[in-house]
């Protein structure tokens, strides 16, 4: 992008913790980590994975006015194992669906990306739950 013949520079700066802060995403799933049955744990985080994939694969086919129902069922998942960033994360696209905006819906569909991988990266390298890990978004 050029402004009179001179180059512009967008400076874009993270506002969000990394994943591995140890005040990141899954910090409140992980204290309490020992209380939750590890097959409700396991269902959840399958359920988040398959969720975001299939958000994803409508949102790359352009049809991202249809993710309302996988969206609802990716938030009962997070809000089961307790994943409050993954739900700030999909109220935002929600939002920027409902508007219609394209560049706000690609943005917040990358946030809720990251969001769902820490939240995943964590769970599954705290829980170290074996050879059914998720496959990668």
């Amino acid at each position: 992008m050029t402004n009179q013949g001179k180059a512009v520079v967008t400076r874009l700066i993270l506002r969000e913790k990394p994943p591995t802060d140890p005040g990141g995403p899954v910090r409140p799933l992980l204290s309490d980590f020992d209380q939750l049955p590890g097959e409700v744990l396991h269902r959840a985080l399958e359920e988040l994975e398959a969720r975001l994939h299939e958000i994803r694969a409508r949102y790359h086919d352009g049809e991202a006015h249809r993710t309302s129902a996988p969206l609802r069922r990716l938030c009962a998942a997070a809000a089961q194992i307790g994943l409050p960033q993954v739900l700030a994360a999909a109220a935002g696209f929600s939002a920027s669906c409902a508007a219609g905006d394209p560049v706000a819906v690609a943005a917040t569909l990358a946030r809720l990306t990251r969001a769902c991988d820490a939240a995943l990266s964590e769970c599954w390298a705290f829980a170290d739950l074996g050879a059914r890990r998720p496959r990668p978004l």
